[in-house]
C-alpha cells in the first residue's frame, strides 16, 4: 500500500488529504468541529470539493491549509457524487472517531493541519540497547486480550496500551523477553477477536487507546530494552473504506485467485 499522507513533519504537505476513487465525478469533504456533537447533523458540516490529482489519475486531493478553517478538533468523512447518505471514512486517518459512525479527525493551530507534538528524545534514556535478529526471545502479544477478567468469568478483559505498561512490561523484561509481536492493533471491526479483519490500516484500534498511547507503549518497551514488532496483515480486510472507494485496486475476491 502506498505512502498516501505525506511527510507530517512538513507542514504544507502534511496538510493534504489524498483519497483514490473509481467511477465517480465529484467527491467532497464534510466536518465539522467534534464540540458541536450536541447538534451532530453531518449533513448539515461545511462542505468542500476535492480536486482531481493531476499527477495520479483516479485520485483526489484537498489542502486543509487553504481552507481558512478555524482552530480546533474536527471529524470529517467523504461524500462520493452526492451521496450523502452514504459518507465514507478516510481510510488512511491515524485517528478515527466511532460517534455516530466511523469517521476521521484532524487538528487546526493558527490555521494549519497540526498534531500534537511527542518527543522521542528519552526513547533509550537507560543506555539499553535493543537486540539484534539473531537474538530476539519474542514474546507474541494480543493486546485485546491482556487484561485479566474477574475470577471465574470466562470471557477475558479487553487490553489497552496504557494498562500492558504498567500491567506486565516490567515482568516481560525480568523473565528476558527482548522484543515483543504485538497482534494486530490496527483498527478492527472484532472487538475480542485477534484482529485480522482490519478497517483502518493506518489507526490503533479505539478499544486499545489512541495514538498517542501506542507511542508511549512504544516508547516504554524501548527503554526496557524491548523490541516491539508490529504483525500487520494486508491479505484482508472488513469493512474498510478502501473496499467502497476503489476495490478493484486494492481487493481480490475468490474469482480474481482462480485467475
Amino acid at each position: 500500500m502506498p505512502v498516501i499522507h505525506s511527510n507530517e513533519t512538513d507542514p504544507v504537505e502534511y496538510a493534504i488529504l489524498k483519497l483514490p476513487a473509481e467511477l465517480v465525478d465529484q467527491i467532497e469533504i464534510r466536518f465539522a468541529q467534534v464540540h458541536t456533537r450536541d447538534h451532530f447533523n453531518p449533513e448539515n458540516w461545511r462542505s468542500e470539493q476535492l480536486l482531481p490529482d493531476p499527477d495520479r489519475p483516479g485520485w483526489y486531493q484537498i489542502d486543509l491549509n487553504a481552507l481558512n478553517i478555524a482552530d480546533g478538533t474536527y471529524e470529517y468523512e467523504f461524500i462520493l457524487d452526492n451521496h450523502t447518505s452514504q459518507p465514507i471514512a478516510d481510510p488512511f486517518a491515524d485517528e478515527i472517531t466511532r460517534f455516530g459512525g466511523y469517521r476521521g479527525i484532524f487538528h487546526i493551530l493558527d490555521g494549519k493541519r497540526w498534531r500534537a507534538p511527542f518527543s522521542w528524545d528519552d526513547e533509550f534514556a537507560n543506555e539499553l540497547t535493543l537486540a539484534n535478529n539473531h537474538q530476539l526471545i519474542i514474546y507474541e502479544m494480543p493486546m485485546r486480550w491482556m487484561e485479566s477478567a474477574p475470577e471465574k468469568i470466562r470471557q477475558v478483559g479487553l487490553g489497552t496500551f496504557e494498562k500492558t505498561v504498567f500491567a506486565h512490561l516490567d515482568d516481560l523484561q525480568k523473565l528476558g523477553i527482548n522484543a515483543i509481536e504485538l497482534l494486530p492493533v490496527q483498527d478492527s471491526a472484532d472487538t475480542l477477536n485477534w484482529g485480522y479483519g482490519t478497517r483502518f490500516f493506518f489507526a490503533p484500534d479505539l478499544d486499545m487507546g489512541p495514538l498517542l498511547d501506542l507511542k508511549f507503549f512504544v516508547k516504554h518497551c524501548h527503554r526496557r530494552g524491548i523490541r516491539v514488532i508490529f504483525d500487520i496483515v494486508m491479505n484482508h480486510a472488513r469493512l474498510c473504506p478502501l473496499s467502497y472507494l476503489h476495490r478493484l485496486r486494492y481487493f481480490l475476491d475468490n474469482t480474481d485467485e482462480e485467475r
